[in-house]
Formats: structure tokens, C-alpha cells, sequence
């Protein structure tokens, strides 16, 4: 009723939902994905959750939605957190080859935290040195690969 000139997206594809879904059961092959992989998938499954609720709700009593949109704070709550988390997922967890450098990114970072006190502070603080330590590490890590590649 609000949207008298028919503006709006229509990028939002069921295949994310359920590729979120799949991550979610394990059933993508890899039982191992990462805590943000995870997290992604989750997200978008709770936000998705969260915008049918809504809208159930306001299938049974319309007159809970001003017709100013922007006066619906609640609306443009739920809606903002779906369309962030169907875009961040839409770009790191549809595509393959992304899914696979997300899971190792942060399988990496997570191994480091482990083995490496002075790293994990960094993270836990949010110390800004990260962003000096975490290419270093990448480098570390695409040198041992390839040094290991050639034994």
C-alpha cells in the first residue's frame, strides 16, 4: 500500500535461504565450516524468521503499518537487518570459491588465536596492530604452503 511506485529489490533469492539452510544441516558436503560461515548462514535464516513474523503480524491487523514507513520503527528495524544480512551472505556464502576463503580465513585465525597468546589479545581487544599482523599472517601461510608444496 505504502510502495504506490513500485520501487524496490528483488535480488532476494530463495537459493540463499536454502543454501543457508544446507550450511546450517551439514549437508553441503563440509561438516566442518567455519564459526563465521556458520554465523552467516544463521543469520540470515533468523533474520528472514524475524521479517515473516513480522509480516504475519501485520497480515492479521494492517493498521499496525503508518503509512509513513519510516514512522514503523520496528519495520525498518527488521527489514534493515534482513537486507544487510541477505547481502553480506549473498556475496561471502553463495559463491563457492568464497565460502571455501571465508572457512579457511577464519579457521586460520582461529588456530592462531589458539596457539598464539599476544594474537588473540589483539582480537579480544580489538587492537589496531591487527590490521598490520593478519596480512603477515597470510603471507606466513601462503609461503609454508607453498615451501611444503614442493618437498
Amino acid at each position: 500500500m505504502a510502495n504506490v511506485e513500485g520501487k524496490g529489490r528483488d535480488d532476494f533469492k530463495l537459493s540463499l535461504l536454502e543454501h543457508a539452510e544446507k550450511l546450517l544441516q551439514g549437508a553441503d558436503g563440509d561438516q566442518s565450516d567455519s564459526k563465521a560461515v556458520t554465523h552467516l548462514a544463521n543469520h540470515v535464516k533468523s533474520t528472514f524468521a524475524a521479517y515473516g513474523d513480522l509480516m504475519r503480524e501485520y497480515e492479521a491487523n494492517i493498521e499496525l503499518v503508518d503509512p509513513q514507513l519510516k514512522n514503523n520503527e520496528l519495520l525498518v528495524k527488521v527489514v534493515s537487518e534482513f537486507e544487510n544480512a541477505w547481502g553480506i551472505a549473498a556475496n561471502q556464502i553463495s559463491d563457492p570459491e568464497r565460502l571455501e576463503q571465508l572457512n579457511l580465513f577464519s579457521k586460520l585465525l582461529l588456530q592462531t588465536q589458539q596457539q598464539i597468546p599476544q594474537f588473540n589479545e589483539q582480537v579480544e581487544c580489538r587492537d589496531a596492530s591487527i590490521f598490520m599482523t593478519i596480512p603477515a599472517l597470510l603471507i606466513m601461510e601462503t609461503l609454508l604452503k607453498e615451501g611444503g608444496s614442493e618437498e
